[in-house]
Parts: C-alpha cells; structure tokens; sequence
C-alpha cells in the first residue's frame, strides 16, 4: 500500500488545533482519499489501455471484477488518514493475483493503475494539507 510520508507533524498540529479546523483538515483528506479510490476504480475499468490481455491466461480477465469488488477506502477522522486498496486480510486473500496484475509477469504486462493514481493525488494532497495547516497555524499564532 503507498502512504504519504512526512505528515506527522502536520496532523499533530492539525489535532491541537479548534474542532472547526480539524474538520477543515479532515475535508481535506476525505475528499483526497475519495478522488484516489473513485480514479482507481476507474483505471481498473478501462485498464486494458495500459495493456491489452493476453489469451491464454485463465483469470486475468476475472481480476479487474475482483478489484473493484475488494478495493475500498477507509478514513480515520481522528488520525487524519485515508487508506485505498486491499485493506483486509480477507479481501488481499481474494485478489490474490491482483498483485501480478499491476506488477506484471513474465507473460503479463504490468498494470499500474493504484502507483500511477496515487502519485497523480500525492501532490494535490499535500497542497491541501498545507492549505489546512496554514489556516491552524493562522488561528494559533493571532
């Protein structure tokens, strides 16, 4: 699973700050957490345009069915954080080969919807992070 590093010391910030800028940060994260899981699920419906299928391998065409069924998202308000992917043991369990889907195999090339939409989020999330931060920091500081 990717993650965001480097953010502890905003969402400590974030956490001592009034209620009303906490839930200004949280948006913030919700609505970044959302966009990466709603553009993922879109990946995998149109991911054959990062490689056509290949015949042959029993499986492959039922993966993109098992990720979007098994891809979800979580948020903690509290811990400021938004997770997209396989978040259980049950559901990597069954999107086992999900994994070769987007790394690729030797006979499969790879797919990196998940990479490709979290990098493409990664700085949009860190300007609205630094937006929320600026505005707690605005309020602590007058």
């Amino acid at each position: 699973m990717a993650r965001v590093r480097g953010v502890k010391a905003i969402r400590a910030a974030i956490r001592a700050a009034p209620e009303e800028l906490q839930e200004q940060a949280f948006e913030q994260v919700e609505i970044s957490t959302k966009r990466m899981y709603r553009d993922v699920m879109q990946g995998l419906n149109i991911a054959s345009q990062y490689a056509e299928f290949h015949h042959g391998e029993t499986g492959m065409r039922d993966i993109t069915g098992i990720a979007r069924r098994t891809y979800k998202y979580s948020l903690g308000r509290r811990s400021l954080k938004g997770r997209v992917g396989l978040l259980s043991s049950a559901a990597f369990k069954q999107a086992i080969h999900l994994q070769y889907f987007f790394k690729g195999t030797p006979t499969q090339p790879a797919r990196p919807v998940h990479d490709d939409v979290f990098e493409g989020e990664r700085e949009v999330y860190y300007r609205n992070q630094q937006a929320a931060l600026d505005a707690v920091m605005r309020q602590v500081f007058q």
